[in-house]
């Protein structure tokens, strides 16, 4: 007496004529059936499981994607100068996201939010400027290049030329 589990693929006639056609024995074919029902589940789980991957995946970037870029300017970015609208002028900090541009004796400066326009306008002598972190010299944050202190932080220097920006990261290489 056999034990014949319920399988999509499984089909008497079928059976009967692949029996009579090969000269094999029952056994035999409800075991090949089996076996091919077994790898088509396989493939199918596989299949399933991969799906489900790439669409948590798809959803988990999609979800954080802001956060994902932020992280990665702050770890690739090091050494490489900086587009001004990535810094709040304000916080000297490299910024998620695009800044606010604005204009304060007819340069452009950025900044992330209103509260910080409004303390950089009134403070505009001792925020619009910074030391260089090289020579010493007190710059316009406007005209200045802009680079991350360290990597990984999102803390911003400030130089006045590219020479002075290039031996800045010669110095912090070693």
């Amino acid at each position: 007496m056999y034990h014949v589990f319920a399988c999509k693929s499984f089909d008497v006639s079928s059976a009967n004529k692949q029996m009579k056609k090969n000269k094999i024995s029952k056994e035999e074919v409800i075991k090949r059936q089996l076996e091919a029902d077994k790898r088509f589940n396989r493939v199918s789980i596989i299949t399933f499981v991969s799906i489900l991957l790439f669409l948590f995946s798809f959803l988990y970037i999609q979800q954080y994607w802001c956060e994902l870029r932020f992280k990665y300017r702050m770890h690739f970015m090091y050494g490489k100068i900086l587009p001004p609208d990535w810094v709040c002028m304000n916080g000297n900090e490299l910024e998620p996201h695009i800044t606010n541009r604005i204009t304060l004796n007819e340069l452009p400066y950025f900044v992330c939010s209103d509260g910080c326009y409004d303390w950089f306008s009134n403070n505009y002598q001792s925020c619009g400027f910074a030391k260089d972190t090289i020579t010493g010299k007190l710059i316009n944050k406007a005209k200045a290049v802009i680079g991350l202190q360290s990597k990984n932080k999102p803390e911003v220097v400030y130089f006045e030329t590219k020479a002075s920006f290039l031996k800045y990261y010669s110095q912090h290489e070693k």
